[in-house]
């Protein structure tokens, strides 16, 4: 689980700061892609880990509605900013692409894991 906080924070860290700063995310036109479909891996392997630490069983469906209302949340937060005057506001297919990039993340993840732990 630590090491999921670690890669989530660093992560977090590297796209709201260098990325931001340095204009990549509009110089770059794909790069927002496989971010969200990195940071739907690591949320998945946080939510992961956490259930294994509690050992609890996590099924594909609670996993993608955790990732859902993770990913959907993280998008009305960039909406707020948008307000407060800090941040672009994207469109609505833009951010159903987001959110659904995060679900592949996590997809990846749960298989990737799931086969690990199968063998």
């Amino acid at each position: 689980m630590k090491q999921a906080i670690i890669l989530l924070g660093l992560t977090l860290a590297i796209s709201e700061t260098l990325f931001r700063w340095t204009n990549l995310y509009y110089e770059v036109w794909w790069l927002d892609i496989p971010m969200h479909i990195w940071g739907g891996f690591l949320l998945a392997m946080l939510i992961t880990s956490y259930y294994t630490h509690k050992k609890k069983s996590l099924e594909l469906f609670q996993l993608l509605l955790s990732i859902f209302v993770i990913a959907v949340s993280w998008e009305i937060f960039e909406l707020v900013r948008h307000y407060l005057g800090s941040d672009e506001l994207g469109t609505l297919y833009n951010n159903i692409k987001d959110v659904f990039n995060g679900l592949i993340g996590a997809i990846i993840y749960y298989y990737l894991n799931s086969r690990e732990v199968s063998k």
